[in-house]
């Protein structure tokens, strides 16, 4: 198993960029996800081969183990591309755009080197933060 941390980082932005990258073989993680939307998700996640295909691309998959840690919704996502909310709300069959906001983020974090957040699509809380840090760093603080 190879893993290794894409870390990049300036001022204010540090925690966009920090990322670990599992490859090769199927990998699980477990995390606690806090977005600062008040909210604190267990999470599950991983790459794995398509089962029906050994042969073609890695999937990345996150599981929101919503039901006191011992299950829960689950959606799969190409490896390296945008993960959109409204993805996830359906595949998850999630009833809040918060909660599925949150876990795109999370997705898109751990999954997409790329990743750039955009504010409408970013969760209550993270929103507002970003947007305090992107204000402290154009004020040179």
């Amino acid at each position: 198993m190879k893993t290794w941390t894409d870390k990049r980082e300036d001022e204010c932005h540090t925690h966009y960029y920090v990322r670990t990258w599992l490859r090769e073989e199927t990998v699980v993680g477990a995390l606690f996800y806090e977005p600062g939307n008040g909210t604190r998700y267990e999470m599950m996640y991983g790459h794995t081969p398509y089962i029906h295909d050994p042969d073609a691309p890695v999937q990345f998959f996150a599981t929101w183990m919503k039901n006191n840690g011992s299950g829960g919704p689950t959606v799969k996502h190409s490896v390296e591309s945008y993960c959109h909310w409204s993805y996830v709300k359906e595949k998850m069959e999630l009833d809040s755009h918060e909660d599925a906001k949150a876990i795109a983020h999370f997705i898109n974090t751990m999954n997409y080197k790329n990743y750039k957040p955009d504010t409408e699509t970013l969760p209550r809380g993270l929103k507002e933060e970003l947007e305090r840090e992107e204000a402290q760093c154009q004020n040179g603080n």
